[in-house]
């Protein structure tokens, strides 16, 4: 038997045994004196948990991850009863003996990555609101802390379906089942977790059909479905609407619905690695956008909507697709941001600026800003009363989504001219002027109200439609 690696000497000092590491002595020397809260005994390589530990009072959080541990032994635990806090990670423990149990204040309690085969139904601990089970093998856990628990980590343990005991657990805001054999989930997993924040599902082997469930966690916040086998999302999906970060990446998903914008707290958004070859519009009002990462598609148009979301985005990263363009919009955003277009077949001058630097590259972007509707407007003389067949004429300026004038054309504005009593249309001609404006001409061959109506992207410009009366 290795005789003790700590011992107290008559008058109840601490006594550190011969085989504890010169680094474990340091740590045990130094909690004692500074009186600290936490023993962080990591990677000291102990061979099993010091005894007399009990002697440093002042301890409620004990990390004795990575180290050699085997067996926990009785005698070291009967003095730990005040140990709130217990990390035993990543040792070679194979099984949980009773006397845990007398950590009756324990509320967290990690052993992931260990030897286990069983999470003993007889520990009982009434405190327990955090548990890391996960990288064993444990199938089952008993549903003891059913009011107690919020945060369970159950990750890497070969489960081929979702372990029904979960829903007993009532309080449970943070759930970890990633890196499973899931190929689906209950129906009623997302009303039975309704209370979820943080789910993480990544590297199972879910399809699209366990989505609609998920839809009934309102309250989620962060949500990891990477690396599983979606490929589209369903419309009960994006009743998410308070989710701040969705992993989607290295999935077979080939469009982004426009429902997209109903999420409308979403700050991460990470599409890498799936079979996009664009992306919606309505990208574009997700106003709280930080991130956003759509590496490894096949996306040959980026959005120019996404370039108005400048004030708030701090990562854009599109590699490896094939873009050729680059929408002026994003001329705006911070040059200090990661903005990364590497792998992309860059046409001329877009290649050339990319050269020059980040800070060269978004300043010359700016005159490809698109016109946007909302901020667009017409000019002239078209609320004015006139005689049948005399020439009218207004202006359209194309201003871009700040407010600024567009200095180019190539825009492809609708403009429509009826007599609200006749339907009948008047004769209108329309010109691009190439510096932003466009030049709009109308007769009238009918006597009566117009109604005149100045469309872009099936969106009507700032001040349109208006009412024309031709005596």
């Amino acid at each position: 038997m290795m005789k003790d690696l700590m011992h107290v000497d008559e008058k109840g000092s601490l006594k550190l045994g011969s085989d504890l590491t010169s680094m474990a002595r340091a740590r045990i020397q130094s909690c004692k004196r500074e009186q600290s809260k936490e023993l962080n005994l990591k990677e000291v390589e102990l061979p099993r948990i010091p005894q007399r530990l009990g002697k440093l009072k002042t301890v409620t959080e004990l990390n004795l991850e990575r180290n050699r541990i085997k067996v926990i032994d009785e005698k070291p635990i009967l003095e730990l009863a005040h140990i709130q806090v217990l990390n035993l990670s990543y040792n070679e423990i194979s099984i949980l003996p009773n006397c845990l149990n007398r950590l009756t204040g324990l509320v967290n309690l990690n052993v992931a990555g260990n030897n286990l085969m069983e999470f003993p139904h007889s520990l009982a601990f009434p405190r327990l609101h955090t548990l890391d089970i996960s990288r064993n093998k444990v199938k089952e856990i008993s549903n003891t802390y059913s009011e107690t628990l919020t945060n369970l980590n159950w990750a890497a343990s070969e489960l081929a379906s979702v372990p029904s005991v979960l829903f007993s657990f009532k309080k449970l805001r943070i759930l970890d089942i990633s890196l499973n054999k899931f190929t689906t989930l209950p129906e009623d997993f997302g009303n039975k977790l309704s209370l979820l924040e943080n789910l993480d599902l990544n590297g199972n082997s879910l399809t699209s059909t366990s989505l609609p469930t998920l839809g009934q966690l309102t309250r989620l916040k962060t949500l990891n479905l990477a690396e599983n086998k979606l490929t589209d999302l369903p419309p009960a999906f994006f009743t998410l609407t308070i989710v701040e970060k969705l992993d989607l990446k290295a999935n077979s998903i080939t469009a982004i619905p426009d429902d997209i914008y109903k999420l409308e707290a979403l700050e991460e958004l990470n599409l890498l690695r799936n079979q996009l070859t664009g992306l919606p519009t309505s990208i574009g009002k997700l106003k709280k956008m930080r991130i956003f990462i759509a590496s490894e598609n096949q996306i040959k148009v980026m959005p120019h909507e996404l370039g108005h979301l400048y004030e708030t985005l701090r990562k854009v990263v599109f590699t490896n697709n094939k873009i050729s363009e680059v929408p002026g919009e994003f001329g705006w955003i911070n040059p200090s941001i990661e903005f990364n277009l590497d792998g992309n077949p860059l046409k001329p001058p877009f290649i050339q600026w990319m050269q020059d630097g980040p800070l060269e590259f978004l300043s010359n972007l700016k005159p490809y800003t698109q016109a946007w509707p909302a901020t667009t407007i017409a000019e002239g003389e078209f609320r004015d009363y006139g005689p049948v067949a005399q020439g009218k004429s207004f202006t359209i300026k194309g201003m871009d989504y700040k407010g600024g004038p567009r200095t180019t054309g190539g825009e492809n504005f609708k403009v429509k001219c009826y007599n609200k009593s006749t339907g009948v249309q008047a004769e209108l001609i329309l010109k691009d002027l190439k510096d932003g404006t466009y030049s709009v001409f109308y007769n009238f061959r009918q006597a009566g109200e117009y109604e005149v109506s100045v469309t872009l992207r099936n969106e009507e410009i700032k001040n349109s439609p208006w009412t024309l009366v031709i005596q």
